[in-house]
């Protein structure tokens, strides 16, 4: 079994945003260069969004959350951000959480 990663950055998307879809190859590369994990999540399907987006107050798209393990989320980015700021984002929630 795979180890689960200490830092999770999850996306919350629109398919048909040109930003959006450009935010998810953003957040993908920032997560591996910060060796955290990735997740992708399609704003328009209640069924994958719904919960998350009230726990976690994400009204708009993108929107990009990073976690640590325990569902602690320590940074919530609304709007774009390119891959440094992921990397950063996911790196300080390692730091904080260790």
């Amino acid at each position: 079994m795979a180890a689960r990663p200490a830092v999770v950055v999850v996306v919350v998307y629109t398919p048909e945003s040109d930003v959006d879809t450009r935010q998810i190859a953003e957040a993908r590369e920032g997560s591996q260069d910060a060796k955290a994990g990735f997740l992708a999540l399609n704003g328009s399907d209640d069924e994958q969004v719904a919960e998350l987006a009230g726990l976690y107050d994400v009204r708009t798209t993108p929107a990009v959350l990073v976690f640590t393990r325990g569902q602690t989320l320590l940074t919530k980015i609304t709007g774009y951000a390119d891959s440094e700021i992921v990397a950063q984002a996911a790196q300080n929630a390692r730091e904080l959480s260790s």
